[in-house]
């Protein structure tokens, strides 16, 4: 898949990327490599590691000293991140208690790895970097990246083309297609989203990768820019704030999405590939570890159910009667196909969004 592109962004725009990291190093420094042949030369990668314990703040150390390998499951996904990169890549570890105190002089170096001594969950890991980004001035953009993906080349040159475009956009997604199908799309940028049910579903999804789209049409149907792949300005930043940490995992983007309304539009850069594992980097690797199946679910009945929830009545109250038909139907269809696991789950995550509970996901981990 090849992208032409004459425009590249201007030499002095410093652009950051963050990377949040849980207990998937493989997955991380794949995306690395190929983060590091990106068509733009002024970036720095922060990976922001949420208390890993498989030692991968270790792991990717190595990698960068240039004693370990990336490796690709797909071989048609291999070019993207081989031959390795020039090593080694100079590094510094921050602590997270250290992120609002930054030592570093500036553009020293292009690998920053911050360590978290617990696990902040998605939003939480990602604003242990934007706290960081934010006591510097050198920036116009961030570019928050799933640790789960693997970027063409031209990724961050064409989402910052589209975002330099239209000075009202303050947040942009990607062309998201599947790491296990390159040529099929997951998303076209993000989701719609209907406040009246909580319901959401991804723009293009499924649609082969050489159809032609249309990026307008696209962009006013956006109700959320898909995490896996979100470019926000310094402006957006500034203005809107960081992600909302309640939530832990999901509902994150809409969140933003929402607060921004008034304030900023959200864009589409179709030129811009990101292909995408979905669900790794939140723990769908466990599938292979996890004997009933069913149980992989867990996570995501229990913050999909407990984050819709707590989403409707903090912005749309008056809509809450009709998103809990929409749990119900869940929770009943679960109940019918006899699994009481992720019955149990739903139920429970009905009972956080009113309680506040946290589902911790490395209690769901198993022995190998």
């Amino acid at each position: 898949m090849r992208i032409d592109s004459d425009m590249k962004p201007s030499a002095d725009l410093q652009t950051y990327i963050v990377i949040v990291n849980w207990n998937g190093w493989r997955d991380t420094i794949e995306c690395l490599e190929s983060l590091f042949r990106l068509h733009h030369d002024n970036f720095t990668v922060i990976v922001c590691d949420n208390a890993s314990c498989d030692s991968s703040l270790e792991q990717i150390m190595e990698w960068a000293k240039g004693d370990r390998l990336a490796s690709s499951v797909s071989e048609e996904m291999r070019a993207y991140a081989y031959p390795p990169v020039a090593k080694p890549i100079p590094f510094i570890v921050l602590e997270a208690n250290h992120v609002d105190e930054p030592r570093l002089s500036a553009n020293c170096e292009r690998l920053i790895l911050i360590r978290s001594k617990q696990n902040l969950g998605f939003a939480g890991g990602n604003n242990l970097g934007l706290r960081f980004i934010l006591h510097r001035k050198d920036h116009e953009y961030v570019w928050l990246l799933n640790n789960d993906t693997v970027v063409h080349p031209d990724a961050l040159a064409e989402i910052i083309r589209r975002a330099q475009e239209d000075p009202r956009i303050g947040i942009c997604g990607s062309k998201l297609c599947f790491y296990s199908a390159p040529h099929v799309v997951q998303a076209y940028g993000g989701s719609t989203y209907s406040p009246l049910t909580g319901r959401n579903r991804h723009i293009g999804a499924l649609k082969p990768v050489s159809e032609r789209e249309d990026r307008d049409k696209i962009e006013q149907q956006l109700g959320y820019i898909v995490g896996a792949s979100m470019l926000v300005s310094r402006r957006f930043l500034d203005s809107v704030g960081l992600m909302n940490e309640d939530y832990f995992l999901y509902q994150e983007e809409i969140d933003w999405a929402t607060r921004a309304k008034g304030k900023f539009s959200q864009g589409y850069a179709p030129g811009s590939i990101v292909f995408h594992k979905q669900g790794n980097s939140m723990g769908g690797k466990w599938l292979t570890r996890w004997s009933e199946p069913e149980e992989s679910f867990i996570l995501s009945d229990f913050y999909g159910i407990r984050n819709q929830i707590r989403f409707t009545r903090r912005y749309y109250p008056q809509y809450l009667p009709m998103v809990a038909v929409t749990v119900a139907w869940r929770l009943l269809k679960r109940v019918v196909a006899g699994k009481r696991k992720r019955v149990r789950s739903v139920i429970r995550g009905v009972s956080s969004a009113f309680s506040g509970e946290l589902l911790d996901p490395a209690s769901l981990q198993r022995p190998k």
